[in-house]
């Protein structure tokens, strides 16, 4: 898990300076949307992207480095890189790891800030768990399908490319039921069972 977290962190730091740039541009965001900000048309997406992360980022470096006894780093790029160090030395001491779900969810936001994260799909059918365990599925939650991911690679003589890569997952959001693409014909079976 340190290292998927290590991974995740590495990727959003590489991210972050993209922000920026992208702020004034509207480059396809899951919204889209621009606004006024001042005398400036800004893409709103990412906006918020910057606004949260320059909040939130901060407040958790400080929160687990406290928590930690230790001092934190004064730098974006310095607390994600302590992130996974953080979470692992609170499993240890028996606290709750925020990080490693903050960190997550960070990146996904910033992706689909910079037009990196398509959308998630609803799909027409509703968990199959939803009857036997009512108590998880109060609304009886329709499936989703985890939409692609755009990964930034450096091309060759300079710049960069976007990579896109298919999620292949399925997922309960009440109950957190999870399918990956070798296992939806399993899954296809247990649906046609549940309607029949």
């Amino acid at each position: 898990m340190a290292t998927d977290l290590a991974g995740a962190c590495a990727e959003l730091a590489g991210l972050c300076p993209h922000l920026a740039d992208a702020l004034q541009r509207d480059n396809g965001g899951e919204g889209g949307t621009r606004t006024w900000h001042g005398i400036l048309v800004v893409n709103a997406d990412v906006l918020h992207a910057i606004v949260t992360l320059g909040r939130e980022i901060p407040a958790a470096a400080a929160q687990a480095a406290a928590d930690l006894g230790e001092k934190p780093p004064a730098r974006t790029g310095a607390r994600l890189r302590q992130f996974p160090r953080y979470a692992e030395r609170l499993t240890l001491l028996g606290r709750p790891d925020t990080i490693t779900g903050a960190v997550h969810r960070w990146l996904a936001l910033t992706k689909r800030a910079l037009g990196l994260r398509r959308p998630d799909t609803t799909l027409p059918h509703p968990c199959p768990w939803a009857d036997t365990a009512p108590e998880n599925h109060p609304g009886r939650e329709a499936l989703v399908l985890v939409g692609a991911e755009g990964f930034l690679r450096p091309e060759r003589g300079g710049g960069l490319r976007v990579e896109w890569v298919a999620a292949g997952r399925i997922y309960c959001p009440a109950c957190g039921a999870s399918w990956s693409q070798a296992e939806w014909p399993l899954l296809e079976r247990i649906l046609d069972m549940a309607t029949a």
